[in-house]
Parts: C-alpha cells; sequence; structure tokens
C-alpha cells in the first residue's frame, strides 16, 4: 500500500468517468490524498468531478446511473488499498464558490482530467481573504450544529441519531467528528491569518493558538484517528461525544466573533 497507488487508482477512475461522460470540465483529486496527510485506516479518498450542469438530485458519482458501478467497483479498490471510502463529488461550475474548502482545493488539489482549479478560482484573492473565509466556514458549521442540536438539521443533512448510529455501525466518520477536525484547522486561519493545512500539524497549531481547547483537541484527534476506542464506550458515550464535537464548534465562533 502506499499513496503512489491510491493516487494512480483515482486517476485511472477519473479516466474511466471521462470514457462514460462528456460533459466534463474538470476531474481533480483533492482532500489529504491530494494534500500528502492520508493516514491508511483512517482517511477518505476525496475526488471532485465537475460538469457543465448537473441533476439537483446528484451529489455524488453513486447518484449517476451511468457512473455508479464503476465508481462501487474502484470503491471496493480504494478499501482493499486501505482507504475507509471512496468519495467522488458531482459539481457544477456554478457550485465553485470562493470558501476555506475552495482555497484547500485550489492550493492542493491533483488535475486528472480538463482544467486546473486556478482556472476557475482567483487564487490570489483567496489566499489575501483566507482568515474571511476560514470564519465564514466556522459560522456554517456552528449554525448548522445549533439545528442539528434542535434536529431542525434540513433534509439531506445527518441527524445526530444518524451520526450515533453511523459510529455504532460502520467505520465512516460522523459529520461532528468532522466539523470539529474542520474548525479547528479554520480556526487557526480565521485568527492568524495564517495556518497549516496538514493534519497533525494544524491540530499541535490549534493546541497552542487556543490552549483552552487543548484537552478537546487532543481527544478529538485520537478519536479520529481510531474511532474504535469511541466505539467501545457504548452509545451514551457516542452520543455525549457527538453532542460535545457540535457544542465546540460552536464555542469556538463565539470565541473568535468577540475578536
Amino acid at each position: 500500500m502506499s499513496l503512489h497507488d491510491l493516487r494512480l487508482l483515482s486517476t485511472k477512475f477519473g479516466r474511466e468517468v471521462g470514457e462514460r461522460i462528456s460533459d466534463i470540465l474538470a476531474f481533480w483529486i483533492s482532500g489529504s490524498l491530494a494534500r500528502g496527510d492520508f493516514i491508511f485506516g483512517v482517511s477518505d479518498v476525496d475526488l471532485e468531478l465537475v460538469v457543465n450542469s448537473r441533476p439537483s438530485k446528484v451529489s455524488t458519482t453513486d447518484d449517476m446511473d451511468e457512473l455508479r458501478e464503476v465508481t462501487a467497483r474502484f470503491r471496493r479498490k480504494a478499501i482493499d488499498k486501505g482507504a475507509t471510502t471512496f468519495h467522488c463529488f458531482v459539481k457544477e461550475r456554478d457550485d465553485l464558490q470562493e470558501t476555506f474548502q475552495s482555497l484547500d482545493l485550489a492550493l492542493h488539489a491533483e488535475t486528472v482530467l480538463g482544467r486546473k482549479p486556478s482556472e476557475f478560482f482567483d487564487l490570489h484573492r483567496m489566499k489575501k481573504n483566507v482568515g474571511k473565509l476560514a470564519m465564514k466556514t466556522i459560522q456554517a458549521y456552528s449554525k448548522m450544529g445549533l439545528l442539528v442540536l434542535e434536529n431542525r438539521q434540513p433534509d439531506g443533512v445527518e441527524s445526530l441519531e444518524d451520526s450515533i448510529k453511523l459510529v455504532m455501525d460502520t467505520y465512516f466518520t460522523p459529520a461532528p467528528l468532522r466539523a470539529a477536525m474542520t474548525v479547528m484547522k479554520a480556526a487557526n486561519f480565521a485568527l492568524l491569518g495564517d495556518g497549516e493545512w496538514k493534519k497533525p500539524a494544524y491540530v499541535e497549531l490549534f493546541k497552542k493558538t487556543f490552549p483552552r481547547y487543548r484537552d478537546f483537541a487532543e481527544k478529538l484527534w485520537e478519536h479520529r484517528l481510531d474511532q474504535n476506542k469511541l466505539i467501545e464506550k457504548g452509545e451514551e458515550d457516542v452520543r455525549s461525544f457527538l453532542v460535545e464535537c457540535i457544542k465546540f464548534t460552536v464555542k469556538v465562533e463565539k470565541l473568535l466573533s468577540r475578536n
């Protein structure tokens, strides 16, 4: 197993996608596989397919009849090579807004087909405004977290009960944990105007920058590395931890809003 193997597999998938559909603007390898902080047995393979237009109900290649089988086939191969799962997100041109996550994409994505991310995004402007982009991401997660706690999340958004079931029945990372990790990364940029993109470097920076949340950051990173430690504690402890993750995003947003 190696990162090269997974990148090669992702490239082959992108080329096969290109043979099956003609409406492609770009295909990118993104996330930890592109950044180089992929952790075997922990990380997902994340890919991005950009098309001219997509039906409103399509968010990944699993939602496309012509790509469902090939996605499932490559997912099995990726899991065999050490990924926890394999996603290919489908976006159209208008979906590519300037966000904190888009800056990560523009800086680190590997282009397999079509245009580079820099042809869609103004990288100079995004880097200049990274603090504001990071804060918007934190605010969005905080707002959604409060809705989840009140069980008022929009359709298609993982509920707290869904997240608990995800932890107990699979090895997939639940939304509150993913959100808390992203907020930890974004908080450094929001406060400092700069930061670290790779894990665990951004975890260590967060602990130094926000010492009041050091203990929670260590616990969050521990459970991100090994969800079995969380599962072994039982469903109520899982619930308590996920609620703590959501409340963490809210607390960080309030703290930064005062600065």
